[in-house]
C-alpha cells in the first residue's frame, strides 16, 4: 500500500465519506488568455484565471498555443473542441508576402538611403576638417604663448631714443633764451 491509498483509508475513518476531488487543467490562449477546465471534452465548464480571480467565461471562441479550437457557450460550457488547421500554410504566405513588401520597400528607398549615407559621410569629412584647423589653431596659440613667455623673460637692451621735432613754441623759448645767455 502507497501513502496515497493510506491517506484515503485515513480520510473515509475520520471523515466518513470520501468526496471526490476534480483536478483542473490550466491551458494558455494565443492571446495569453489562461483558462481552467477539467478537461477539454464537450459539456465541460470554463473558466478564466486573471488578477481578479477565477471567472466563469462567456461566449467566445478561444485558440490555444497547442492550435486546438474552443467554443464556450453562454453558461462557460464548452460547445465544440477542434484541432485546427495547419496554419503553416497561413504563416508561409504571410512571410512571403512580407518578404515582397521588404523587397519593394529595399527597391524604393535604397537610393534614398545611398544619398543619405553620402551626405552624412561628406558631413563627417567637412566636421573632420574643420576639427583639424581647430587643432591646428590651438597649436599655433601655444607656440605663441610660450614665445610671448620667453620675450618677457628676455633682458630688455638700451634704451633707444627716438628723436622728436620740437614745436615752434619751443624753438622760440629756446632762441630767446640763448640770446639771453649771449648778452651776459
Amino acid at each position: 500500500m502507497n501513502t496515497k491509498e493510506i491517506i484515503k483509508e485515513v480520510r473515509n475513518l475520520v471523515f466518513g465519506e470520501e468526496k471526490e476531488v476534480k483536478e483542473f487543467a490550466d491551458y494558455k490562449t494565443n492571446d495569453g488568455i489562461v483558462l481552467r477546465c477539467d478537461e477539454l471534452a464537450e459539456g465541460n465548464q470554463v473558466s478564466i484565471i486573471s488578477e481578479d480571480g477565477e471567472n466563469v467565461s462567456g461566449a467566445a471562441t478561444y485558440v490555444l498555443e497547442d492550435g486546438k479550437t474552443i467554443e464556450v457557450g453562454e453558461d462557460g460550457v464548452i460547445v465544440s473542441v477542434a484541432d485546427s488547421e495547419p496554419i503553416e500554410e497561413e504563416v508561409e504566405e504571410v512571410m512571403e508576402s512580407e518578404e515582397l513588401k521588404d523587397e519593394k520597400c529595399e527597391d524604393k528607398y535604397s537610393d534614398r538611403i545611398a544619398k543619405l549615407e553620402d551626405g552624412m559621410d561628406r558631413l563627417l569629412s567637412m566636421f573632420s576638417k574643420e576639427i583639424d584647423a581647430k587643432d591646428d589653431l590651438e597649436k599655433e596659440v601655444s607656440e605663441l604663448k610660450t614665445e610671448l613667455e620667453e620675450f618677457k623673460k628676455a633682458p630688455a637692451q638700451e634704451e633707444i631714443v627716438i628723436g622728436k621735432k620740437q614745436a615752434k613754441a619751443n624753438k622760440r623759448s629756446n632762441t630767446i633764451e640763448q640770446l639771453r645767455k649771449f648778452r651776459k
